[in-house]
């Protein structure tokens, strides 16, 4: 399984590592905000903002400049479904928390076959987050795999600050 490493300097900056090379970084706007920016290797930049509902903050999108890329939605039992649409494929997937006792997160393909564990490691020091990311072969080889990967880091950030609230 190839595997993945989050490192987060700070709460509001997380960047992507494999094999000691950083592959993107997720970087939120403020404090206190869930809308944040991608930035890959390539230079590559995308916005994870608020979809319709600002009140209930359940439905949120990436997007490139004014495509949409993806947009998740998190149901009544707090799994969050995402939805992709990279060039014109559309794909669904279900990420959600598969710990019982402990937070360890994961990402369904549509007929329910895991793509990913991702496992949170909180830091005393620095008082934030890194997480751990092992992967399906079938998902290292999607083309859009940082972006994803990014997005649902996201998921998990949005999914801590919704149920520690």
């Amino acid at each position: 399984m190839p595997q993945y490493k989050v490192k987060s300097n700070c709460k509001r900056n997380f960047s992507l590592i494999q094999n000691e090379k950083i592959l993107g970084n997720l970087t939120y706007q403020g404090w206190f905000s869930l809308k944040s920016d991608i930035l890959l290797a390539d230079n590559s930049k995308y916005q994870i903002v608020y979809q319709e509902d600002f009140f209930l903050r359940t439905k949120m999108i990436l997007k490139d400049n004014e495509n949409i890329l993806l947009n998740f939605k998190m149901n009544w039992n707090l799994n969050i479904m995402i939805n992709t649409k990279f060039e014109n494929i559309e794909n669904h997937y279900i990420f959600k928390n598969i710990g019982v006792l402990s937070s360890i997160y994961s990402l369904l393909d549509s007929k329910e076959r895991e793509l990913l564990v991702i496992q949170p490691e909180f830091e005393w020091r620095k008082l934030n987050y890194s997480y751990n990311i092992k992967t399906s072969t079938t998902f290292d080889k999607f083309e859009n795999k940082d972006i994803l990967l990014l997005s649902t880091i996201h998921c998990i950030n949005y999914y801590i600050d919704l149920t520690s609230a």
